[in-house]
């Protein structure tokens, strides 16, 4: 079994990452680390087995030799405590984003290449049945190439109902790096240029309470994310559709129960459809025809982290680049950056591949 430890033991370690290290195959937590007694108590609780917590990194570190570290703790430890565990000797799955800036995110990447290991980044929605299954459509037979993508999120949740670093209302960083992070994986590259706004219509002060972000890719694509955290209607956490040359994609995470029915555009001919998902659902669109491609469980979260996880170890053991590797993790916070940087211009802001912004 490969021992792995918890740097962090917040929400995301107990809700998250916890419950992923119990569903991995091969894996053992081995202890965890915090400097806030509480969050060390609801840790040992949590974790059972006489599995022990430290206040500190250095201590667990020295006390249990752990081959990897998974990094849970806020944005702004990410780079002490990755670089504490590579130092150490153990390769790191650092939760996202992955640190506070670029800088953060070249100094454990440095890190890594001085003692020989690996870091990787828990961007783990590919991981979920119904973007993987979006993903494998790419290019295939049917579908096509991607033309454009869409992604929406909508939301009651302004910055003062959130706990711990999400306070801060950064919700591009937070959340926006794993809409981007599909983007790229779909398109295959980086985009060319990006323009955002971030438009503040309530008084929270600096808090991000809609974002609306434009990328250019190579070939005439694009991609429009729209993130709206102040919507009283319907809870929408992500919603996807993906325009390919001979077919459009839908994927949905959360629970759908659904009968509509509609009239048929062209035929007039009117038709039923039923939605069941516990965790979400992906679909293939052709005109009013709808092909059910994969559902996400309950535990959509927990269960692709599990799954990220046992392919990032593996690929290590296999002397290979992880998926999420901190070089792909960096391109993602590096469109993060443009974004932001040009929502302080209101001009886009133009990318090239291997350059920050």
């Amino acid at each position: 079994m490969i021992r792995v430890a918890i740097a962090g033991l917040g929400a995301a370690s107990q809700t998250i990452h916890l419950p992923a290290l119990k569903k991995a195959a091969g894996l053992a937590l081995c202890g965890g680390s915090d400097p806030d007694p509480a969050a060390r108590g609801a840790f040992v609780r949590a974790a059972g087995g006489g599995i022990r917590a430290e206040a500190d990194l250095e201590t667990l570190l020295a006390r249990e030799h752990p081959e990897w570290v998974v990094v849970a703790a806020p944005p702004a430890h990410h780079r002490e405590l990755c670089v504490a565990a590579l130092t150490a000797g153990a390769h790191v799955l650092c939760e996202k984003p992955f640190g506070a800036s670029l800088e953060d995110a070249d100094a454990i990447l440095a890190a890594a290449a001085r003692t020989g290991r690996q870091v990787a980044v828990n961007l783990e929605y590919p991981h979920m049945p119904i973007f993987a299954a979006a993903l494998a459509q790419a290019g295939k037979a049917g579908f096509g190439r991607p033309l454009f993508i869409q992604a929406w999120q909508q939301v009651d949740q302004p910055p003062g109902r959130e706990a711990g670093w999400r306070q801060e209302g950064q919700t591009l960083r937070e959340f926006g790096c794993h809409v981007i992070d599909l983007m790229l994986r779909l398109y295959g590259e980086p985009p060319t240029r990006v323009y955002a706004r971030t438009p503040r219509p309530l008084p929270v002060g600096t808090a991000e309470i809609i974002d609306i972000v434009v990328l250019d890719f190579p070939g005439e694509r694009a991609a429009v994310m729209v993130l709206d955290r102040a919507c009283r209607g319907r809870h929408r956490y992500l919603e996807m559709r993906v325009d390919g040359e001979e077919a459009s994609l839908r994927a949905s995470i959360g629970g759908r129960a659904g009968l509509s029915v509609y009239l048929n555009a062209r035929t007039r001919r009117p038709g039923m459809r039923l939605a069941l998902a516990g965790g979400g659902r992906a679909w293939l669109e052709t005109g009013e025809r709808t092909r059910l491609l994969a559902t996400n469980p309950v535990d959509a979260f927990a269960a692709a982290t599990a799954a990220h996880l046992e392919a990032v170890v593996a690929a290590v053991a296999a002397g290979q680049e992880p998926p999420a590797s901190g070089r792909q993790a960096r391109e993602v916070m590096a469109v993060v950056a443009a974004a932001y940087a040009s929502a302080r211009s209101g001009e886009p802001v133009a990318l090239e591949a291997g350059t920050p912004p």
